[in-house]
């Protein structure tokens, strides 16, 4: 049996659920998605991206992450609109690998869609950010 959680941890991000309430057909499995960028000095990007693939939709669950500077981020829902209500500082929206803050429900981003990053240096240096979304892809079994 596969134990997932040790000493009274609960799992942060939940299992998958085994197919939708239409009754579609699709394959689901666990994905992370990679975002990295460097910031220079006191850089205010609102605008980046980490693109969905287009064979797939994607349910974001919890994020994880690091960088080398202090920093404030903010990420968009799949309608586009912010998830915060102004950038919130790195130690109250990411996680750790060991410990990822999770969504209070699951995001789902279209095949072929994106998630909206903003990303505001605060350490005056150059400032390499590293943030690792946590979620399930969805593949249609006809795609």
């Amino acid at each position: 049996m596969y134990r997932t959680s040790f000493l009274g941890e609960v799992p942060a991000v939940p299992a998958a659920m085994p197919q939708d309430s239409q009754g579609g057909d699709y394959f689901e499995e666990t994905k992370i998605l990679v975002f990295s960028k460097v910031l220079a000095a006191n850089d205010q990007l609102t605008d980046l991206a980490q693109f969905i693939d287009k064979t797939y939709d994607f349910t974001f669950l919890a994020v994880a992450g690091t960088s080398t500077g202090a920093l404030s981020l903010n990420f968009k829902d799949p309608g586009g609109r912010d998830i915060y209500t102004s950038a919130a500082s790195k130690e109250n929206s990411i996680g750790t690998a060991q410990f990822p803050v999770p969504w209070s429900h699951g995001m789902t981003y279209p095949a072929g869609g994106r998630i909206g990053i903003t990303l505001i240096d605060k350490s005056a240096a150059q400032n390499t950010v590293e943030l690792v979304l946590i979620g399930i892809a969805r593949y249609p079994t006809s795609r």
